[in-house]
């Protein structure tokens, strides 16, 4: 993935084919992942009242943003992938930076479901899967992270 141009409203990233369909695999098991219901790292009477219902009502519209975000990369119109022109491979991926901080977020929230499935390992877990039924899941993670970083990395290396 690489940042082939940006301005103050876009970003245009080209993606060579495995890249296309590693955010096709992800686009599609986000869309279908579910995360737990929220908890919090305090006691939820100490927050004031009402607080706890406004930040899940926050989260879940944020969630809701990030599926239809997701829904929109592949479409055939108006989606945020184009195929190459030029001859050249792959597609282009066209993000306002807004977007951009979306899709990171919604790749985030299917990180996190995953992560939620595995049992929430603590950093003192161990860095493989325990058993094959949480291979999916560890993959997912796994990609998740190669994905955020090669954004991110293409963000920082123009700066």
């Amino acid at each position: 993935m690489k940042l082939l141009s940006q301005n103050a409203d876009r970003l245009v990233f080209q993606l060579d084919p495995r890249e296309v369909e590693i955010l096709r695999q992800l686009v599609q098991v986000g869309l279908t992942a579910e995360r737990g219901p929220i908890r919090l790292s305090q006691k939820p009477e100490a927050l004031p009242e009402g607080a706890l219902e406004d930040f899940a009502a926050a989260m879940e519209e944020s969630r809701a943003a990030g599926r239809a975000l997701l829904q929109r990369v592949f479409e055939p119109q108006g989606g945020y992938l184009q195929e190459a022109s030029g001859g050249a491979r792959g597609c282009g991926l066209t993000l306002t930076r807004p977007d951009l901080e979306q899709l990171l977020q919604a790749l985030n929230e299917l990180k996190l479901a995953h992560w939620e499935r595995l049992g929430c390992p603590d950093e003192e877990a161990p860095d493989e899967p325990e058993s094959l039924e949480d291979l999916p899941s560890w993959m997912v993670i796994d990609l998740v992270n190669q994905v955020q970083m090669l954004l991110l990395r293409a963000l920082a290396s123009e700066d």
